[in-house]
Parts: C-alpha cells; structure tokens; sequence
C-alpha cells in the first residue's frame, strides 16, 4: 500500500493575496486585529496548536510583504511567497511550492485567511474523513435552512429554489496534493474562474465528501460581519487594521443590543 493511503501526511495552503475590498475600506482583512492579533496569525496559530509540525505557505500580495511580517508568528515550517491579486493564482502558486518541499506532503487543507474562528473539532472531521477516504477529496459545509428564491433580472421571484442537498461550503478544503495541483494547473490555461477549490475536483468527476462545517466558521467579507464577531470573543475588543492605521469600532455587548433595537451603532472603519 502505498504512503498516500497508509499514513498520509499534511500541508497547508493559506491564500491570503487578495486586497478585501468587501470588508471596507483600509488593509487586507487578514492584517486587521482581533483582539489584539491579526486575523491571519489567529489561522496560523489555529493550525499550528491542530499540528505542531506541518508545512503552511501563505501566498501574500507582493506589497503586503512588510505588513505580513509584522503581523504573523514565525516558526522554520511556516513558509511565504508572493503571487497575484487572484484567488484561484494564489492558490496554484501555494500548490507549486507546497509540492517543491523537499519533504511534500501526500495531502493539502486549503484554508482561507479570513476565516480565523475554524476549531480543532472541524479540523478533526476533515482529518477523519481523509483517514478512511484518503482518495476522496473532503470539505465542511452545513445545510441551508434559509428559503431560497430564484429572480429575474429585475429582481422580481421566479421560482422557490427546493433546498434539499443544498449545501453552504466553508474551508479548509482537504486533497491529495497532487490531484488538487494538476487541475490547477488545468485550470490556470482555461479561462474558467472557480468559486473554491472542490469545485475542480467536481467537473474532473471526482469525489468530494461533505462533512459537518461549523457556524462559528465565519469568513470575514463585511463590514457588518463585526457584528458577529461579538458572540465568538468572551471579552469586549477593538479589530484594527495592521499596526493600528485604522480601526473598526466593536461595541460591547449592550451596544450590539441597542443595534439590534434601533441601528444606531456604526460598524464602518474610523481613521485613526
């Protein structure tokens, strides 16, 4: 049997290029601060505590190289390089250079950066569904209990969308590396744009598995996401932007109440 199967082993690919224009104004949301630290060194510190030894490449902006460095934990098996502003670019980059490791790992969790409140349990799913599917591609996601309406170009409701087998997708997205890397590759001379990563798995025909996400597992696009924020935090704090140029006004519980009475609290950025 070969490693692939019998005792895979882990790398991790953060994607961090892209310049956040949907949380507001300022810097890239992964160099914003949550209590104290980035968003981006709560997801390294996040994998690091889940394994203490496995390769992380971040792929960063290449303006952002200062900003990164201030802003993150060190250790030897962390490791960044620089590639566009595009998603799916940086990803492929991560990719390439996860796989020129001297030591590559048989399988990869791609994880976005701005979502810094992923748990141990949630990575601890993705790990045990690789463990008994090691070919299989893994993703959490959790079930849509909205209503969902379909509309026309004017906005008026054309159909009620059944939402049966209708999944929310999150990350970390778990492949072998060499699969999920060729069909980057593939997909870097197509003109094709994909949304996430199982999405390649997906149209080859290859299996992917859903496992349970987690709704603390928020990814940072809004400004009124800081709203949110509030029920993951156990005490009152400011997020900030990088080394403290702006600031996004977190109000204290009592503050998100009376928001929720009569709108009056302010989520946008404040210049310093």
């Amino acid at each position: 049997m070969s490693t692939l199967t019998e005792n895979p082993t882990i790398g991790i690919v953060i994607p961090a290029a892209g310049r956040g224009t949907r949380a507001g104004e300022g810097c890239q949301k992964a160099y914003r601060r949550i209590g104290g630290d980035t968003v981006l060194n709560r997801v390294l510190k996040l994998f690091r505590s889940w394994n203490t030894h496995c390769p992380i490449v971040i792929v960063h902006h290449g303006d952002d190289t200062s900003l990164l460095e201030a802003s993150i934990d060190r250790d030897s098996n962390i490791h960044t390089t620089t590639e566009g502003v595009e998603r799916q670019a940086s990803v492929l980059h991560g990719l390439r250079f996860l796989s020129s490791l001297p030591k590559s790992p048989s399988h990869v969790f791609i994880h976005d950066a701005a979502r810094p409140f992923a748990s141990h349990t949630l990575l601890n799913n993705v790990l045990e569904s690789l463990i008994k599917e090691p070919l299989t591609g893994v993703i959490p996601a959790i079930a849509v209990s909205d209503t969902l309406k379909k509309t026309d170009s004017n906005g008026l409701i054309k159909a009620t969308v059944p939402r049966d087998g209708l999944f929310r997708a999150q990350t970390p997205q778990e492949f072998t590396l060499q699969t999920i890397l060729y069909l980057h590759e593939r997909a870097a001379t197509s003109a094709s744009l994909y949304t996430d990563d199982a999405s390649l798995l997906e149209e080859a025909g290859l299996p992917v598995r859903i496992v349970q996400g987690d709704s603390q597992n928020i990814k940072l696009t809004l400004r009124c996401t800081a709203a949110n924020l509030l029920s993951s935090m156990t005490t009152d704090s400011d997020v900030t932007c990088g080394i403290g140029a702006d600031t996004i006004i977190i109000p204290s519980v009592d503050d998100y109440f009376n928001l929720m009475n009569n709108g009056n609290i302010d989520f946008g950025l404040v210049g310093s």
